[in-house]
């Protein structure tokens, strides 16, 4: 293994000390520290407060650091399966659960992978997880955009609503949605 010299003080003398197997893991914490916290704590010191002016109150020292996050992110894990968020669609703009390219669509969501299925929740509401009480308690809306087969299904997070023109076959569907599935991009910080 190769030592090197540490370039930035992260420690009294750091400057000056060899980076070897017996001090990468004091390095790497340090290092760790210096990244998130150290050159950002003003930041994070005005995200606190602006947090716990608007979400602080007593119950909050009751939350352990992972459920506060369930709380507020959602559920990592994709609990239930899209037969709960199939029950509670709204349709528009001429759709309906009977409309057979919104059976088609159901079938193709129903067979998705995982990493897929969460895809479509992030190109849709612009977070890929669960909200804490499941599928059930999302609004999520179906709703038509015209007829064109070369047209690709769009979104509006802020709405929930998941756009796709009545395509003329399952086929043209199942291709348009593994294009769109595959390309989405957020805000997500992972």
């Amino acid at each position: 293994m190769v030592a090197v010299l540490w370039e930035q003080e992260l420690q009294p003398g750091g400057r000056n000390t060899l980076v070897n197997q017996a001090n990468v893991k004091t390095f790497v914490d340090l290092f760790v520290k210096n990244e998130l916290f150290d050159k950002n704590w003003l930041e994070i010191e005005s995200f606190a407060r602006g947090f716990h002016r608007v979400v602080g109150c007593p119950a909050l020292s009751l939350c352990r650091a992972n459920e506060l996050e369930l709380l507020l992110c959602g559920n990592p894990n994709l609990v239930g399966d899209f037969r709960d968020l199939q029950k509670v669609t709204v349709y528009m703009d001429g759709y309906t659960k009977d409309t057979p390219v919104v059976k088609w669509f159901w079938e193709v969501m129903s067979k998705l992978t995982e990493k897929e299925k969460r895809n479509l929740l992030s190109f849709v509401t612009g977070n890929d997880r669960v909200p804490l009480k499941g599928l059930t308690s999302l609004t999520f809306r179906v709703q038509r955009s015209g007829d064109n087969d070369d047209h690709l299904p769009s979104a509006h997070t802020c709405f929930n609503i998941l756009s796709f023109p009545e395509y003329s076959s399952k086929a043209i569907l199942t291709k348009r949605f593994e294009v769109a599935l595959k390309n989405v991009t957020g805000f997500n910080l992972v």
